[in-house]
């Protein structure tokens, strides 16, 4: 820096109107040449005397000398600051990124998951961080199903409905792998490209329904309802084959694709399923009585009756009266029986035709599975009305229940409808009622219960049967 220029900067300084990056280039010239510091000193001393000669207060004389030692302390105080600042967008940046390292990694929510009433199934996650919301599935998403249905939705719109046994697993938003399971998928246009894995073969969508068999024993399969499919043998992935509507393939012995007839019915479509539930002794069957053959010469109470009898897999009421009241027991309307001529023969008779009556004396039966909501129950029993004469005649007052819990008599549930035709005199009719559940029904878990009531009459029971038909509930 020439020695003018040098001049002006420290005039400057000392007038107060040097910028701040001209103060520390300044500084740095006068730590590095003496000359400089000594061109510094003598503007100081003039500058200083100039003041005194045109100022009166004795106080403000060197008010606007700055020594260089000021300035040091200034330029420092600056670069301080600087490196605080510095070091504080470090610290900040630091800290955001150590959260965004070690913050739980967000699943990757693909679509909902719903199971059919009475499922038994476990919805794991296998991918870091934290687990999707309970009925949600994200990529890492594990179902193990052991009993029932579950049903797959995915937001492009592909679902799939997998039956027990099932072990599915969620790899993208467009693929699932299969291990085991019997699965039906649909998938829409806007969807079409979905591919499922199996151990055997890859099966990928073109715009179709089709169903899919994977089994840790048999060769897996694929079946096309609609559309098309593209299935590959892992065994030999050079030869894909396009498959439409009505083809199925099976895994050859070679390891190819091997034609099969089509099976839609293997593939449930809906969650709807009606099933019967099981009875003990539910036809009064069980307990063999003896007869003689004459039904001429049989005297009541002989052999084919026998009172005051408790049939197999049923409880009796508790009385309360020690037991004294009513009669109940099982007796036989075989063609050989002598009840033969007053009581017809049941609507599913055969040779050892038996059926249970009651005389006040109630029982029920305590049944291996519980109350299941959005579910509709129908009870039916044969109802049987004895022939007799005159004032005898009188017609029995039978009773079907259905209840909950193992206590007779409590949380009986409501039928919605019931079918009770008119008893016939010496034969029989088939009393039917019907009971639908809600979404909340069965949430304690405790068993159904069948009950067959006589009231003051004697009634006559054959034939008792129960069916459940069970549809799922959306509610995501």
């Amino acid at each position: 820096m020439n020695p003018d220029d040098l001049e002006l900067r420290i005039l400057s300084l000392l007038d107060g109107d040097l910028a701040d990056e001209e103060v520390a280039a300044l500084e740095t010239i006068l730590r590095q040449d003496a000359g400089a510091r000594e061109t510094f000193g003598r503007l100081v001393d003039l500058h200083n005397a100039l003041e005194a000669r045109h100022r009166f207060d004795p106080g403000q004389l060197k008010s606007n000398v700055i020594p260089i030692t000021r300035i040091v302390a200034r330029q420092r105080e600056r670069m301080v600051k600087g490196a605080l600042m510095a070091a504080a967008a470090v610290l900040i940046i630091s800290i955001l990124l150590m959260k965004f390292i070690l913050a739980p990694e967000q699943p990757v929510h693909v679509g909902t998951l719903e199971s059919a009433p009475g499922s038994v199934f476990h919805l794991a996650y296998e991918a870091e961080g934290e687990p999707p919301e309970p009925g949600r599935l994200a990529i890492g998403s594990r179902i193990h199903l052991s009993k029932g249905m579950v049903e797959g939705v995915f937001e492009s719109g592909a679902a799939f409905l997998a039956e027990a046994p099932c072990d599915l697993r969620v790899l993208a938003h467009d693929k699932v792998g299969m291990d085991e399971g019997t699965a039906r998928f649909r998938v829409p246009p806007a969807a079409k490209g979905f591919a499922i894995e199996t151990p055997e073969m890859v099966v990928v969508d073109l715009g179709t329904e089709f169903g899919v068999v994977a089994s840790r024993i048999n060769p897996d399969e694929v079946h096309v309802f609609v559309g098309s499919v593209e299935a590959t043998p892992n065994a030999k992935p050079d030869h894909p084959q396009i498959l439409t509507a009505g083809s199925a393939r099976r895994i050859s012995p070679d390891g190819g694709l091997l034609a099969i007839k089509p099976d839609p019915s293997r593939f449930r479509s809906s969650f709807e399923e009606t099933h019967t539930i099981p009875i003990a002794n539910h036809s009064f069957e069980a307990d063999i009585l003896p007869r003689d053959g004459d039904p001429f010469t049989k005297e009541t109470g002989v052999d084919d009756y026998d009172k005051e009898f408790l049939p197999s897999g049923w409880s009796g009421f508790d009385d309360g009266d020690g037991g004294t009241r009513g009669t109940r027991g099982i007796l036989s309307t075989a063609p050989d029986s002598h009840f033969n001529a007053s009581l017809a023969s049941t609507p599913d008779h055969d040779a050892n035709d038996q059926v249970f009556y009651s005389s006040a004396r109630d029982i029920y039966q305590i049944l291996g599975e519980p109350l299941l909501p959005n579910s509709t129950y129908v009870l039916s029993v044969d109802i049987g009305d004895r022939k007799v004469k005159g004032s005898e005649g009188d017609p029995g007052n039978p009773g079907i229940r259905l209840g909950v819990g193992r206590t007779p008599g409590e949380r009986l549930l409501k039928p919605s409808s019931v079918d009770f035709p008119s008893q016939i005199d010496g034969g029989w009719v088939t009393w039917t009622a019907t009971y639908v559940t809600g979404p909340d029904a069965g949430k304690d878990g405790e068993p159904l219960r069948i009950e067959l009531t006589s009231g003051s009459q004697v009634g006559w029971f054959d034939n008792v049967r129960l069916s459940v038909t069970s549809t799922g509930s959306r509610s995501d």
